[in-house]
């Protein structure tokens, strides 16, 4: 990958004043590893890259580094306004773009098109452009944005909207009137408000498109009635994210754990590495490094990495991640397989695929039990199922089966982790 960028003074017949390209993040190093791509694939060049962290605690610093920004801001004590405005400060750019950590563009001109609506606008203080829900958006999230990011120009001169997930805005300007640093949110609307009282406009703009999964308001949950609502109006985004490259498989880099901790017969683990390598799905991922948990003096091949393990599963995928540290800044996904589970191919590729598709940290297959059941704690309290009502109306009991395959993000391993309330479940068929 060139990270490399040069100046360009001129595209399409039209001048192009320098950009400084303002990211806030805290723990986003997934999406920061796409974002970070695609903004050095945008065909308009004449920009900077500012990183506003909010003290981060997985490798998101590193990434940026590993990406050529030079720019990078530690916030301990965060605000929006206070991030956001620590970067306006040391912004060369006379135009200030900002955009969230976790908004992706949608192509590869969405930076020209978000410019060109300034310059074409020069009476606008600043302007916004438009969102798009992903397919793992929550309804909830994917509602709000389908009612306020309409196809339509928009100019604001006394009751604004404006996001800063997707915006930009006249340098000069914003340094004279930053942002409330003492405001937990939309110190955007509040800065927008205040700029119309002083005479100013904000416009919007449709054509410079990012896609957001987590939504405007950030909804946690979702009604029926949402969720029917939107899947009517998704039928408008399949052809966008069809062409969503970062939506498939081929776009990432991948490593493989296999977990052989309690294999005793190195035969079989040589037959599973084998089963696994010649395997036309292995040759899809990339043909990726595997790294395999054990005792055993295996076989060597290529691609192969053995790791001995600790006493506890937890300690081994920490160490993992200390050791290919350097490595994961550039690994988008770990594929962890257990070599007592049962390894089907064509499903693990379907896992792999549905939880990249919904944009998720870490997915995983699973079974459902809606039998009588009783849960045993180790403080011998317990919880029963053994009433005799409608099986429909029974609690229903999801067995985890990430012994058959588990993807997860990388800074999953640094926690010593699999599973948690993102990951993607995934019904395992026998």
């Amino acid at each position: 990958m060139n990270l490399i960028y040069s100046k360009i003074i001129e595209v399409d017949g039209m001048k192009h004043p320098k950009i400084s390209i303002i990211i806030r993040g805290k723990n986003e190093s997934k999406w920061l590893k796409i974002l970070l791509r695609e903004l050095f694939l945008q065909t308009y060049k004449d920009y900077e890259i500012i990183y506003c962290d909010n003290d981060s605690s997985d490798n998101s610093i590193e990434v940026c580094k590993k990406f050529n920004i030079k720019k990078i801001l530690k916030i301990k004590k965060y605000t929006p306004g206070l991030s956001l405005n620590k970067g306006v400060k040391i912004a060369k750019g006379k135009y200030l773009v900002f955009i969230s950590s976790h908004c992706i563009p949608c192509s590869k001109n969405w930076l020209k098109n978000l410019v060109k609506f300034q310059i074409d606008n020069p009476n606008l203080s600043a302007s916004y452009g438009k969102q798009i829900p992903l397919p793992g958006t929550n309804s909830k999230n994917a509602l709000d944005m389908n009612i306020i990011f309409r196809d339509e120009i928009i100019i604001h001169h006394k009751d604004p909207y404006i996001s800063n997930a997707n915006s930009i805005y006249l340098a000069d300007n914003l340094k004279k009137n930053l942002f409330n640093t003492n405001v937990t949110n939309i110190e955007d609307r509040l800065w927008a408000i205040n700029e119309t009282k002083r005479g100013g406009k904000i416009g919007y703009n449709p054509t410079a498109e990012v896609f957001h999964l987590h939504g405007i308001h950030q909804h946690n949950d979702e009604t029926l009635r949402s969720q029917r609502t939107v899947d009517i109006l998704n039928k408008n985004f399949l052809k966008i994210w069809n062409r969503c490259k970062f939506l498939k498989s081929s776009y990432f880099n991948f490593l493989i754990i296999i977990n052989a901790r309690r294999e005793k017969n190195k035969s079989s683990v040589n037959k599973k590495i084998d089963s696994l390598k010649k395997n036309i799905f292995y040759s899809n991922l990339g043909k990726p490094v595997i790294v395999v948990i054990t005792d055993l003096n295996l076989r060597k091949v290529n691609n192969l990495v053995k790791i001995k393990p600790s006493n506890t599963l937890e300690k081994d995928l920490k160490n993992i991640y200390k050791k290919f540290k350097k490595k994961f800044l550039k690994t988008n996904y770990v594929l962890t397989l257990n070599t007592q589970g049962r390894w089907k191919f064509r499903e693990i590729k379907e896992l792999i695929e549905k939880t990249i598709y919904y944009s998720r940290l870490s997915g995983t297959f699973h079974k459902d039990f809606n039998g009588n059941f009783i849960v045993e704690f180790p403080d011998r309290s317990n919880f029963k199922n053994v009433s005799l009502i409608n099986q429909k109306e029974k609690p229903k009991l999801k067995l985890l089966l990430w012994k058959n395959g588990c993807l997860i993000d990388p800074d999953y391993l640094r926690r010593g982790l699999y599973f948690d309330d993102q990951t993607y479940l995934f019904e395992f068929k026998d």
